[in-house]
């Protein structure tokens, strides 16, 4: 009410579309907020967060790939994207659907390429590797990672859970005992 109060007075206030999706959004009223945000976006389509705004209500909505599209929408058009938008559209393409984990992982990687080799990205890289069966792909991760670290006993047990999944057994010994 108080939007359209606003925009009453003043017509040419600003982006209502996107403030009421944002309102809509921050309520749970997701399709209503979905609506605003087509319309918002139809306008200004490169608007960033626009799109990481509708690209979380489409998430709500499980349309993992309309959302992960939207993602890296915001992340091509932000000069300096931060590490949520890479884990984001990757939750978004895990969500999607295991034939999509390769497109998640490229997207971690893409972002590792862009930000550095950060740790929650690495982490989410290293999970999903696990989760497509790419055992070796997540130690090598997890080597990376430990090389880099001060502090490697929990980098080590996490070696050693996945050569457990693996069903390397002796090598998970190994590794749990290091750590």
């Amino acid at each position: 009410a108080d939007l359209d109060a606003a925009q009453a007075l003043d017509p040419n206030i600003g982006p209502m579309d996107l403030l009421r999706g944002r309102l809509f959004y921050e309520a749970g009223w997701n399709l209503s907020a979905k609506c605003a945000l087509d319309r918002f976006l139809a306008a200004h389509t490169n608007h960033a967060a626009a799109l990481v705004v509708r690209a979380g209500v489409e998430t709500r909505l499980n349309q993992h790939l309309a959302a992960a599209e939207d993602y890296a929408r915001a992340i091509a058009v932000t000069p300096e994207p931060g590490p949520e938008l890479y884990l984001e559209r990757s939750r978004a393409l895990a969500s999607a659907g295991t034939n999509h984990l390769d497109d998640a992982v490229r997207t971690l990687d893409d972002g590792i390429r862009r930000l550095g080799p950060l740790v929650t990205l690495e982490l989410f890289a290293i999970d999903l590797e696990v989760k497509r069966k790419s055992f070796d792909g997540a130690l090598r991760r997890i080597d990376a990672v430990a090389q880099r670290v001060p502090r490697k006993e929990t980098w080590l047990a996490k070696r050693g859970e996945i050569l457990r999944d693996a069903g390397r057994t002796g090598e998970a010994r190994s590794a749990f005992a290091a750590a």
